[in-house]
This record gives structure tokens, C-alpha cells and sequence, in this order.
């Protein structure tokens, strides 16, 4: 058999795939080692005089390979422009918007935003489509537009592994069929008397024998292992076996350290020891690693999947699949793609501005699949936009929610309680930073205090803002403050606006079942709102607000009220916490219609302050929880009481960050993001996932499992190992836990 041989011209990964793998020899032909200058017709000529050359400069003209091209303004084209990347592929009649407006932004080449990867699932024609403008905000009659010639792509070879864009990651062709669902299922190839059980890729509907092949990506694999792939149609295999072996992982993709070992606990004797319970049914943890500084190191893959034996099964390594994007964090994952914000490369933040910049969706091979940017989508905004943070979702096939950072002006010094000041938008200045206060007309001269909040896009896939909302529209800035609002003294990726005081700092999005209510949890208020969404087509009012003087009391069982310090039952053996309600919470979501699961980090109980203010609460026995609570609300829909069902005390206390799920089998995770491993002010940061079960005699929670994560082995104790959130799924191709 042949074996494949895939380069990524724009990164360090040199893919010397799989044994066994196969291509066709068009496809080898077409390998771009050098660029490609692409054939194609200007379609419409708004600036006279103006053209746009096209290359293809790396990547493979074959299924399921990315292949990278490159727009060029050639002749009387305006300087330093905007462009728009768009696809028309196998047996479509439209181009579908790929990647929004971006500028080149910097001289460097390499990491020009006029360069686009696109990886083709289907063999047959596509065209690229590419669209340039002055600017962002230049109308659309003032653009010149050229459409590629038709790429055509072959058919690879079918029924076969073969090597896909990323070294743990395989790819499966196979022709469409009468029949049902198609699907792919892989198992490790190991001939110990150990039954390894088979993973299942997503399943593909039949659409008939006409119809053209079917490619799935093979995720989940060990890095340098041999797996066996079958095809499976209609849930049964069908088609010989066939082997694959993965690529070892790169000497420069530097992976976080996770372990079990309890000396590898910094603070040693805390870890509780794994018992019984623990829970072999996890099949991956997938880790978010945060860098709390913007660091210029591309080299972390810092969204990481890894199995209950701590072997990594997938990573996003920027300098090989993004090397124009810096600081990424990838909140979320759908079924076959993973949620990213990232930085512009060529922009890097100013003293003043360390907002993230772009978001991307990628496929399980690590490349782009969609993205759009802060400043194309300011532009079709009502309010300014001032960067990307925290969360994103995805809501059906045509829409996303994105959190971003909004800004008011407000005058200073306004007692709490006085009439709330709606404030003024403000002014941008060069740094992409809020300018308080406003000059337009209209705006108030003594509005000069700015305040830093949030707001929320729904973006359909042509890039159109299809709903938004901004916290200040809907949230009083006049109620006592619950927390003392930080000013922004550095421009850090947690305070990216220096100068900027921080009001809202939500940190997580979800939503009810049908969509109707969608959750945000208000981390500097310490509350979860309730907001009126149904899909894309609500007020945007705030229903209610659960937590500390919200619209609900707390309860426990039987109606008495929440205790002011956690029953023995609670505590897991640390202390118990003397706050009924949470504080700096994250992760907030629905399980069902009306109860809600939560990670409090309790911020409130800790009363120390300064750079070592988290060592001296852990220290004093300070604690983080998981909280789930029962909502209640009387016959006309108001609100009632949170009936606290579950309230689980956790085995360190974490200032930032954090996570809780829950399991099908019942138990919760949670997850430690933030801890320092001593008492120095530049302590090292590492990060605990703690699962929680039930004693199936006495019904009482009890630890089964813990694992602590760390920066990479060798690399230097600022990288640190914050992990922003560590949710278990069950398989690459989910986004459910097991």
C-alpha cells in the first residue's frame, strides 16, 4: 500500500501520517509546496481600476484536507483593506460566508489576515469566493469581487484510514449507500487479553448510491498507537477492518501535565485518596487551559482532551493550525466543533488593550471552519463592541451566541440607591478603547466615569446580528454594590481595557430546553439572570435573578431556609462554609426546566485581600461548592424560592474560574481552576477536577476522584496550569457527559 505524507506549510507539525493510510495519486500531485496563482473573474468592480489576485500557498487539494489560500489587492486598490472569504461548494447555488472582513493589519506575511484555510467533505467542483472593501464599515455598492474558477476535487481512496490535518486524527471515506446511517467505529489494536472497547464516530445519514462519498474524521486516538477502523451502516459492521496509526505528538506542542498521583499534589496531604467509587466510565476530561497574562507562545495547546488515564486523545496547537491567532480560549464544544476566541497575531495589545479579537469554530482536525471578528461585527452592532470573552453557543446550523464587552458612560461618584443613570455610549479611541465622556451630540460632558459591561450577539452565518443585547439597557448601575467593581490597573486577558471599571464580568451563557430562556451568570453581581430570549426573538428582559437579595429565598428540603453554614453532611470532611448563597459563581446552566447546577467559588467568604489573599483562605479553610437548586415559582410564573437540592463542598477554594456538571450516573464534577501552590505573591497556579458520588448505603456525598493539572513539563511556571474549565464529555463527537 501507498502511505500518505501531509505537510502544514503554515506550522511546526509535520505530519508523517498513519501506517496503512492511503491517497490517491491526484491528491499527492496536488500537495502545494509552492503557491498556486488560482484563475478567476471579477464579478463586480465597485472601485475602478482595483483587482484581487488569488493563490493557493499550502495545504492539498483532497477530502478532508485543509488547503490555505491568499488574497492580494493588485492595481488602484485602497491601502491596507478588508476582506471577506466565501465557498460555493459541491452542488450548492450560493456562496456561503466562511470568514467575515478582516485586514491585513501588519506587514508581516506569514501572518497576513488576506490568508484563509477551507477543508473540503464532499469530491466535486467548489468555487471561492472573495469580496474586498475599503474598510469595515464602506458600503457594499464600494467593493470589487472576483470568483475562483472551479477546484476540483477528487475522490480519495474509499473504505480506507488515511491521514487528516492533525497527527491524532484519521480520515474515512466511504460511497453513500441504500441504507439508513453510516458511521465509522475504531478500537485500540492491542492484543493483550484486555477488551478495548470500540468508539463510534457521528453517524452520517444515507442519501442513496448516486449521492456523492461520505468522510468522516476519526478522533479519539492516542498519539503513535494503532487503531482498528471499521465502517459500520445501519449500526453493524460492514466492510473488513482496516488499520491506522497515529503520528506522535510533537516535540513542540507543550501538553499540560494532568495526574492522579497525589504527590503531585503541591499542597500534598490535602487530596483525599481515590476510593471505590471512582468512576470508570469516564472516557475523556477535556481541559481549558488559561494563561492569565497575554503570553506571545503559541506552542500550548491549550484546549486539551485527554483519557481517564491521562493519555491526550486531541489538542489545538496554534503554531501549526492558527499560527495568525494568539492567546486562544475555547469555551465550547458542539458535536463536531470546537467554540474558540483568539487574538489577532498581528495586532498584539497595546499597554492599553488586551481584548480577544477574532472567533473561530474548527472541525476535529484542528482547522477553521467559520469566523468572524470584533470589528466587522461592531460595525452592524447598535453599541460598540470592545472584545470577545468567556462563552459562546451554538443554537441549530445558522446561529451562534457570542459574549462580548460593552462599555457606558456614566457620571462619577452617584450614590447607591439614587436614580439609575442610563448613561451615554461612548466614543472609540485608536486602541479600540472606550473614550468617556462622548462628544457627539447629545452626549452628557460630566458622564466622564466609564463603565465596563456586557453584551451579547446572536450572529447568523452571513455574519448579521440577528438579536443583541447590552446589561446596561437591562441592569441598573444604582443598586449597593455586592462587590467592590475593580478598575482595570494592566490590560490582562481577566481585565483587558485598562482603566476600565468592570461592573458585570460574566463569565457563562446556557439555556432553557426550547430555547426560551437563556441563563447568564453575572460573576461581579452574584447573580444568574434569567433573560427573555426564545430563539433570537425576545425582549431581552430580565425574568428574574437568583442568588443573594434576587428575586428567590433560599430553602432547603421541608421549606426551612438555607443555613448560614453547611450541614456536616455537605462538607466532604473540610470546613463547613457559612455563606447560604454563592458568590463569583461560573458555569451556571439548566438541568431540565427549572433547576440549575452552579460552581460557586465563593469569593464572598474569602475576606482577605491582596496578591496572597487566595493561599491565606485556602489556608483558613475557605472552600469553593456545587450548588443545584430547584426553582419555584407561584401559579402566575413569578418567582418563589431555590430549593437547594444539592450543596457540595469541594476540596480547595478557587477565586476564578471554575466548573460543575453533572454526570448520567449521577455524581458532579467540579472543577478548581485557580490555585496557587504557596504563599508567595508570584505563587504558580495549578488546577483541581474533584468528582463527587453518592454512598450507595448511607446516601451521603463522598470524593471518588481527583486530579490536579499543572503547567507543561519544562516549560516555565508562568505558563502555570489555570484550568478556565474541565468538563467531561463522552466521546470527540458530543458535547455530553458521559
Amino acid at each position: 500500500m501507498q502511505r500518505r505524507v501531509v505537510r502544514l506549510i503554515l506550522g511546526a507539525i509535520v505530519a508523517l501520517n498513519a501506517t496503512f493510510a492511503t491517497a490517491s495519486e491526484g491528491e499527492r500531485a496536488d500537495f502545494a509546496s509552492v503557491s498556486v496563482l488560482m484563475r478567476h473573474q471579477i464579478t463586480f468592480a465597485g472601485i475602478p481600476g482595483c483587482d484581487i489576485n488569488l493563490e493557493r500557498v499550502a495545504g492539498s487539494v483532497g477530502v478532508g484536507l485543509y488547503e490555505s489560500w491568499k488574497a492580494t489587492a493588485v492595481g488602484s486598490c485602497p491601502p491596507d483593506p478588508v476582506y471577506e472569504f466565501s465557498l460555493r461548494g459541491v452542488g450548492e447555488t450560493a456562496f456561503a460566508m466562511k470568514r467575515d472582513f478582516a485586514t491585513k493589519g501588519s506587514v508581516v506575511d506569514s501572518l497576513m489576515r488576506t490568508s484563509w484555510a477551507w477543508t473540503p467533505m464532499i469530491p466535486g467542483d467548489y468555487q471561492v469566493r472573495v469580496v474586498l472593501k475599503a474598510t469595515y464599515g464602506s458600503p457594499s455598492s464600494e467593493r470589487v469581487e472576483v470568483v475562483s474558477d472551479p477546484i476540483n476535487v477528487p475522490t480519495p481512496a474509499l473504505n480506507v484510514p488515511r491521514a487528516s490535518s492533525h497527527p491524532l486524527v484519521a480520515l474515512y471515506t466511504t460511497q453513500d449507500r441504500r441504507c439508513t446511517t453510516l458511521a465509522v467505529r475504531f478500537q485500540k489494536n492491542d492484543d493483550s487479553d484486555v477488551d478495548q472497547p470500540w468508539q463510534l464516530t457521528n453517524s452520517q445519514r444515507c442519501s442513496g448510491s448516486g449521492a456523492p462519498p461520505k468522510t468522516f474524521f476519526v478522533a479519539g486516538m492516542e498519539a503513535s498507537t494503532t487503531y482498528k477502523v471499521q465502517l459500520v451502516v445501519n449500526g453493524h459492521p460492514f466492510q473488513r477492518v482496516e488499520r491506522f496509526t497515529t503520528e506522535a505528538i510533537p516535540a513542540n506542542v507543550h501538553v499540560n501535565e494532568t495526574s492522579t498521583d497525589p504527590l503531585r499534589d503541591p499542597l500534598h496531604s490535602f487530596v483525599r485518596a481515590v476510593d471505590a467509587l471512582t468512576d470508570t466510565s469516564m472516557p475523556f476530561h477535556w481541559d481549558v487551559f488559561n494563561r492569565p497574562v497575554w503570553i506571545a507562545d503559541a506552542l500550548i495547546g491549550t484546549p486539551m482532551v485527554k483519557t481517564i488515564a491521562e493519555q491526550p486523545v486531541w489538542y489545538w496547537h496554534l503554531a501549526s493550525a492558527a499560527s495568525e491567532l494568539n492567546n486562544p480560549i475555547v469555551p465550547r464544544k458542539t458535536e463536531l466543533k470546537f467554540l474558540a476566541f483568539a487574538r489577532d497575531a498581528n495586532s498584539p495589545p497595546a499597554a492599553s488593550n488586551a481584548a480577544l479579537t477574532v472567533y473561530r469554530e474548527i472541525d476535529l482536525a484542528g482547522m477553521p471552519l467559520w469566523e468572524t471578528n470584533l470589528r466587522a461585527l461592531d460595525q452592524r452592532a447598535s453599541h460598540h463592541q470592545f472584545g470577545f470573552h468567556h462563552d459562546a453557543q451554538r443554537i441549530g446550523e445558522m446561529d451562534r451566541l457570542l459574549t462580548t464587552y460593552t462599555a457606558r458612560c456614566k457620571r462619577p461618584n452617584v450614590p447607591a440607591g439614587t436614580a439609575n443613570d442610563p448613561g451615554d455610549d461612548p466614543d472609540v479611541n485608536s486602541s479600540w478603547l472606550p473614550v468617556c465622556p462622548c462628544t457627539r451630540a447629545g452626549c452628557d460632558a460630566t458622564r466622564t466615569a466609564t463603565w465596563f459591561g456586557d453584551g451579547l450577539l446572536l450572529v447568523k452565518n452571513d455574519g448579521s446580528i440577528a438579536w443583541e443585547w447590552n446589561i446596561f439597557d437591562h441592569l441598573a448601575t444604582n443598586r449597593p454594590a455586592p462587590n467592590v467593581y475593580p478598575v482595570c490597573a494592566a490590560a490582562t486577558g481577566e481585565c483587558p481595557l485598562l482603566g476600565m471599571r468592570e461592573y458585570t464580568h460574566s463569565n457563562s451563557v446556557a439555556f432553557s430546553e426550547d430555547n426560551s430562556i437563556l441563563l447568564l451568570s453575572v460573576r461581579f453581581q452574584d447573580w444568574v439572570l434569567a433573560i427573555d430570549f426564545r430563539d433570537g426573538k425576545g425582549t431581552g428582559d430580565v425574568l428574574w435573578r437568583l442568588g443573594r437579595n434576587g428575586d428567590f429565598s433560599c430553602v432547603i428540603h421541608g421549606g426551612d431556609p438555607c443555613p448560614t453554614f453547611d450541614p456536616w453532611q455537605d462538607t466532604l470532611g473540610e470546613p463547613p462554609q457559612n455563606d447560604p448563597w454563592f458568590s463569583h459563581q461560573h458555569t451556571a446552566h439548566f438541568l431540565g426546566a427549572d433547576r440549575v447546577l452552579l460552581f460557586d467559588n465563593g469569593n464572598r467568604r474569602c475576606t482577605a485581600a491582596g496578591p496572597t489573599a487566595d493561599w491565606t483562605c485556602n489556608s483558613n479553610g475557605i472552600r469553593s461548592r456545587m450548588q443545584l437548586y430547584q426553582l419555584e415559582f407561584d401559579g402566575s410564573g413569578a418567582p418563589l424560592q431555590a430549593v437547594r437540592e444539592r450543596n457540595v463542598v469541594l476540596v480547595r477554594y478557587s477565586s476564578a474560574l471554575g466548573t460543575a456538571q453533572l454526570l448520567s450516573n449521577g455524581n458532579l464534577v467540579g472543577g478548581l481552576g485557580n490555585i496557587p501552590i504557596d504563599g508567595t505573591a508570584t505563587a504558580t497556579r495549578v488546577s483541581y477536577v474533584e468528582e463527587i458520588g453518592t454512598d450507595p448505603d448511607s446516601s451521603l456525598p463522598v470524593q471518588s476522584y481527583t486530579y490536579v493539572g499543572r503547567e507543561p513539563p519544562g516549560d516555565a511556571a508562568a505558563v502555570g496550569g489555570r484550568n478556565y474549565r474541565a468538563p467531561r464529555v463522552r466521546s470527540l463527537y458530543t458535547s455530553s457527559p458521559p
